[in-house]
């Protein structure tokens, strides 16, 4: 086949891939493989049929022939499909290689960059994208997109002066940009300048969501000033915004949790648990309850790894027959091979560009609905679960921005309903796993710090750090507790609701 005939064959790849005729597509890329093996198009298409199948080794050996040379991809529509596709199937160290050796054609064109800061910010390379930023920091001086995204990256170092500088530059530019006006709030005290940034976005048009992150910023920004009355008003027109855009059903809820009990038994668990040993650690609680700075905790202790808040689990079932259907396999006694799964969830980590250690901590609040699940693929798992003050909690969720998926945060007595249900099923996995659960109180943690980690340690078999070295900890944060978890240990957040407490009226009896 010559040199036309490939570029012929290639266009009649593009037809059938556009027609939806994928295998005879797939068969024909591997023929052009054959005689072309270092054709960068073929590659491409190679690896996308690769990842999509997870066929993870075959697709590390396209890939690692395509970036044998990164720089040879000079088109950068193929550079972009790379990178998207790369983030898309959790290849962060591969779209870190190939972002980090662009082709010099590329190098200056704002696209390209956004997706390669973009890929960095992902694989957990903050250092990197912010070397990208600062070399062209004329092109990001001129571009509040970019800005924008030097911002996000000194606001999860923790560099708040620089991330606030920006961001303001950003507003200046854009003064209705709800994303800019959402994390400045959350960037320390806000100043009076701020502060009119953030009225100012709020006369700018807008849909619903941006009106709501915009009013929930003036929430946040009104209860660092003392004005309490006005910091609720803000907070409940954002939520106001927040239920027109998504509708939390209880009723269904409720189903949920109760399935959950219902199917997960000792008898079951038993029959269908992994033979895995890893002790990797779970923190669990109700959103804004500490689980951040108890990741900060463990962030610096030898071999374990802070895993942050991912999609992990969702992840790993992918790769079972049963996927998200498990539960049914329960039910039916059916044995589930878990070792994809569990190897699936610990090479979900492995490809963050920062990891390091053995055992994984995984922060994601509401895995307190999937405590059966992870101990199931994880039998020897610890959990940690932060519980807070009820009344903090519910303050604390509804002054923030959620997803659409966390639609109860937009409603008091949505909030406590999910709080009740939280505290049922932790009650029932205390009932299963009593050993390798560890209830952790935020308001205990934070005023008596070393008694209560001593506690955790014990728990976990391990020496943890003293309050003041975990503000050393280098890991970045994403969670709306990044200004709060780089602070020393303190009590300000506890009994916050009692500035609160006319809003509150008809939960305080019930809560307190």
């Amino acid at each position: 086949m010559n040199n036309i005939n490939l570029q012929q064959a290639l266009a009649q790849v593009h037809q059938w891939l556009t027609t939806g005729q994928p295998k005879q597509a797939e068969q024909l890329l591997l023929q052009l493989h054959a005689q072309y093996p270092d054709n960068s198009v073929v590659l491409t298409h190679l690896i996308g049929f690769a990842l999509n199948k997870k066929q993870y080794a075959q697709a590390q050996g396209y890939i690692d022939t395509l970036l044998t040379d990164p720089t040879t991809i000079t088109d950068k529509q193929q550079f972009l499909h790379l990178i998207r596709m790369f983030i898309q199937h959790n290849r962060f160290k591969a779209g870190l290689r190939l972002s980090s050796n662009v082709a010099k054609a590329l190098e200056s064109d704002v696209e390209v960059l956004a997706a390669r800061c973009h890929c960095a910010i992902d694989a957990r390379a903050l250092a990197e994208a912010q070397k990208w930023l600062n070399t062209s920091s004329d092109l990001v001086n001129s571009n509040p997109y970019l800005m924008h995204t030097r911002a996000n990256i000194a606001s999860m170092q923790g560099h708040f002066e620089q991330a606030i500088s920006d961001f303001h530059t950003v507003l200046a530019n854009e003064p209705g940009n709800s994303y800019a006006a959402a994390r400045i709030a959350k960037c320390g005290r806000v100043s009076e300048q701020t502060l009119e940034a953030l009225h100012n976005a709020g006369t700018q048009d807008g849909d619903d969501e941006a009106k709501a992150r915009i009013n929930l910023a003036l929430g946040k920004a009104y209860a660092d000033k003392g004005d309490y009355d006005k910091a609720w008003e803000f907070a409940e027109k954002g939520n106001q915004y927040n239920r027109k855009a998504a509708k939390f059903d209880a009723q269904v809820f409720k189903q949920q949790v109760d399935h959950i009990i219902d199917v997960f038994t000792a008898d079951r668990i038993k029959a269908t648990q992994s033979d895995n040993i890893q002790e990797h650690v779970f923190i669990v609680g109700m959103p804004r309850s500490g689980t951040t700075l108890a990741e900060q905790i463990l962030s610096i202790v030898d071999d374990y790894y802070a895993g942050g808040e991912t999609p992990a689990l969702e992840y790993a079932l992918g790769f079972t027959k049963e996927g998200g259907n498990y539960t049914q396999s329960l039910i039916d006694g059916t044995p589930i091979d878990w070792r994809a799964a569990c190897e699936a969830y610990e090479d979900y980590f492995s490809q963050f560009a920062n990891f390091s250690g053995n055992l994984i901590v995984n922060k994601v609040p509401t895995n307190f609905f999937h405590v059966g699940l992870i101990k199931l693929m994880f039998p020897k798992a610890k959990i940690i679960n932060m519980h807070r003050d009820p009344l903090d909690v519910a303050v604390s969720v509804f002054f923030e921005t959620f997803s659409q998926y966390f639609a109860y945060t937009n409603d008091l007595k949505d909030i406590f309903f999910v709080y009740d249900q939280y505290q049922r099923l932790m009650k029932h996995w205390n009932s299963l796993f009593e050993q390798d659960v560890l209830t952790v109180s935020y308001q205990s943690l934070v005023s008596d710090y070393q008694t209560q980690v001593d506690n955790i340690g014990r728990f976990l078999g391990r020496t943890l750090p003293s309050a003041d070295e975990i503000r050393g900890a280098s890991n970045h944060v994403e969670t709306p507790s990044l200004w709060q978890v780089r602070q020393p240990i303190n009590t300000n957040a506890v009994k916050k609701w009692k500035r609160y407490e006319k809003q509150l009226d008809e939960f305080v009896k019930q809560y307190s």
